[in-house]
């Protein structure tokens, strides 16, 4: 066993708000989340916008992990959000060896809009290219496999039992924002009445890099200093003006779009089934998915 222990890992799904969700978390002031967000430590690969590749953050070893919350102050619990966990069984099974006390925080949507704005994400943001969404929900395995919720939260089901597991419904949090996140702090055990300053605010909205270059060099530069335990140097840089300037003039705001009729209805119907086998893991009725925007 590690002997660097945290206290939550949120393992996923993409696409869920999960960016949001850490800098509510990290606003807490009993709670120190991970620089960055997503430390990726526990996944054999990484990169599920393109053909994955190896990732060997994990053969770095537990110092190089802890080094991501050299930060750490007066706050009791850290926690990190990493969504590619749940994509791998692998995953699963190091964070139960090295991590067995920790929380699980699993974020959960609509697997119509998780799919859309992943492939979204992929063609805009991310640069890739891809063929129309409507093909890809057909034909591209990689963003069909965003459509299916339910075997990997059978997976994690099998390895955590239900009163170490907080589901995260994106839908939730859109309808009552306060509530949701005030679910969450008391799930941590920190102080579920704190009302975070950035609680309406998005984060990670829809947006392209001008430079996709730029965008990946600041990634390397963040993971490069966190890796060493820089925290609180990265924490710094991105308080710069003059930082945050390029980054506003790298980005580009896209108009959300639309997600077709038909495209939404041929998923529906692709994830009835899967829908009811989550409904029974998750202990709630989550119908509702299927009747969205039609």
């Amino acid at each position: 066993m590690e002997s660097f222990q945290i206290d939550f890992i949120g393992i996923g799904f993409a696409k869920c708000g999960t960016t949001t969700v850490a800098n509510l978390l990290d606003e807490h002031p009993e709670i120190c989340m991970s620089v960055p967000k997503e430390v990726q430590y526990f996944n054999p690969k990484r990169s599920f916008y393109h053909k994955p590749i190896e990732n060997s953050n994990y053969q770095r070893g537990s110092l190089w992990y802890q080094n991501h919350w050299a930060h750490q102050k007066n706050e009791h619990l850290k926690g990190e959000i990493s969504p590619q966990y749940i994509q791998s069984v692998t995953s699963l099974e190091r964070i139960k060896r090295d991590q067995p006390q920790a929380k699980i925080l699993i974020f959960l949507r609509n697997p119509a809009d998780i799919a859309f704005s992943f492939y979204s994400m992929a063609v805009h943001h991310h640069q890739v290219k891809l063929c129309t969404f409507s093909e890809a929900i057909r034909s591209n395995e990689n963003i069909r496999e965003r459509m299916f919720l339910g075997e990997k939260v059978k997976n994690c089901a099998h390895l955590f039992p239900n009163s170490q597991v907080h589901y995260f419904v994106l839908e939730d949090f859109m309808n009552d924002r306060s509530e949701t996140i005030k679910s969450l702090y008391k799930f941590l055990g920190v102080d579920s009445e704190f009302i975070p300053p950035s609680l309406n605010l998005v984060f990670n909205a829809a947006s392209s890099s001008r430079y996709s270059w730029l965008r990946k060099s600041e990634n390397i530069l963040v993971s490069f200093l966190s890796g060493l335990g820089l925290t609180t140097l990265v924490k710094t840089l991105k308080t710069w003006r003059g930082i945050q300037k390029i980054q506003q003039l790298n980005a580009k705001k896209l108009e959300k779009p639309e997600l077709p009729m038909e495209d939404r209805k041929y998923i529906y119907e692709q994830v009835k089934v899967d829908v009811k086998m989550l409904e029974k893991i998750v202990g709630r009725d989550l119908s509702f998915w299927l009747k969205m925007k039609i």
